[in-house]
C-alpha cells in the first residue's frame, strides 16, 4: 500500500511538471496581443533640406523601456516607430527576441547622422544580433522594408525629433 502511494505521488508530480513545461515553451507565440501604440512625439528623417518622412514615435529613454522595445507587438502602424535615445555613445547590438513583426533598425551617431541600418530584421530571431558599424546615440525601429522606400542613406540621412 505504501508503494502505491509513493508511485501515485511521483505520477502526480510528473504530471504537474509536464504541465509547467508547456507554459514556458520557447516556440514563437502567434496569439495576438493588443499593445496600444502611444504617440509621444514625432521623428523626422531628412536628407539635407528634404524631409523624407515624419514618423509618429514612442520613445525608449531608460533601460527598462529600451529592454522591452517593440517586443510582443502584433502590429505597428504604417507611419509609427520607436526611437531609442541614449545619453552616451553605445555599441550594444539589438535582437528580435519576442518581437513579432519584421523591423528596419536604423543606427544614428551623436550628430544624428545615419551610420547604417538593417532591413527586415526577422521576427523572434535570437541568434542574429543587429548592430551599428560605429558607436551610436539613437536607434529608430520601424516596419520592415520602409527605410529603403523612404530613401534613407548612411552618412546622408539625419534624424531629429520632438516630444509631445
Amino acid at each position: 500500500m505504501k508503494q502505491i502511494k509513493i508511485i501515485l505521488l511521483f505520477s502526480i508530480l510528473g504530471l504537474i511538471s509536464c504541465k509547467n513545461e508547456k507554459k514556458h515553451s520557447t516556440t514563437a507565440n502567434t496569439e495576438e496581443i493588443d499593445i496600444q501604440f502611444i504617440k509621444q512625439g514625432e521623428v523626422y528623417l531628412k536628407n539635407e533640406a528634404d524631409t523624407l518622412k515624419i514618423i509618429d514615435a514612442e520613445f525608449a529613454e531608460n533601460n527598462n523601456t529600451r529592454r522591452i522595445g517593440l517586443m510582443n507587438r502584433s502590429s505597428l502602424g504604417e507611419n509609427e516607430g520607436m526611437l531609442f535615445i541614449f545619453d552616451e555613445d553605445n555599441s550594444s547590438s539589438f535582437w528580435m527576441k519576442n518581437t513579432r513583426i519584421p523591423l528596419d533598425i536604423l543606427f544614428f551617431d551623436k550628430d544624428s547622422i545615419l551610420i547604417n541600418y538593417h532591413e527586415n530584421a526577422r521576427p523572434y530571431e535570437t541568434k542574429i544580433q543587429y548592430g551599428a558599424n560605429a558607436n551610436y546615440r539613437f536607434v529608430l525601429e520601424v516596419n520592415g522594408g520602409k527605410a529603403k522606400t523612404w530613401g534613407v542613406e548612411p552618412s546622408k540621412t539625419k534624424i531629429s525629433y520632438s516630444k509631445n
